[in-house]
């Protein structure tokens, strides 16, 4: 897992949905190579997370796939009165990784989709005690400071239209 290690400031965030995918971006205009981190189980479900090459921020999220997901009403950080830092979590990465440019790890990922968010948890069930704000973004940290939930809130019609196509739901 992505354990959050410091906070960059926030300069500037892209949201944008395709037929085949849901992507964020955040202060890097040019493309750059950097770090990326995979979850999922690599068949059906896949989210990818790439860092900054420089200081190894969060630069974008990338959801491909993911196979469970379910309409709530609820949103997930909502009801949770917890401390809120504002920028763009700062990832540990160390280069002793069989590949040191990317880390591949199966975990389970579900999605949940409300009126004008979505909410995406990455392991198993876990409380969250620290939350970073980036605009529309919302990273959530379990006791250990790792990377557990991602929440995209403010989501425009025409976007939660296209991620409705693109992720089709069940209730739940």
């Amino acid at each position: 897992m992505l354990k959050v290690i410091g906070i960059a400031e926030l300069q500037y965030e892209i949201l944008e949905t395709s037929d085949y995918t849901l992507s964020l971006a955040w202060n890097h205009k040019n493309p750059e190579y950097g770090p990326y981190w995979r979850t999922g189980n690599f068949h059906d479900a896949l989210i990818e997370i790439g860092l900054s090459d420089t200081n190894h921020s969060v630069k974008d999220f990338d959801v491909v796939i993911v196979p469970q997901r379910f309409i709530v009403q609820a949103e997930i950080f909502d009801s949770l009165n917890l401390p809120v830092e504002i920028g763009i979590p700062i990832c540990e990465w160390t280069f002793d990784k069989p590949s040191p440019h990317y880390v591949d790890e199966a975990l389970d990922v579900r999605m949940y989709i409300g009126g004008s968010s979505i909410s995406i948890c990455i392991g198993g069930a876990v409380e969250i005690k620290r939350v970073i704000v980036a605009n529309r973004v919302r990273f959530g940290m379990d006791a250990d400071g790792y990377l557990r939930a991602i929440q995209v809130t403010a989501i425009k019609p025409s976007e939660m239209a296209n991620i409705r196509s693109t992720f089709p739901t069940r209730s739940g």
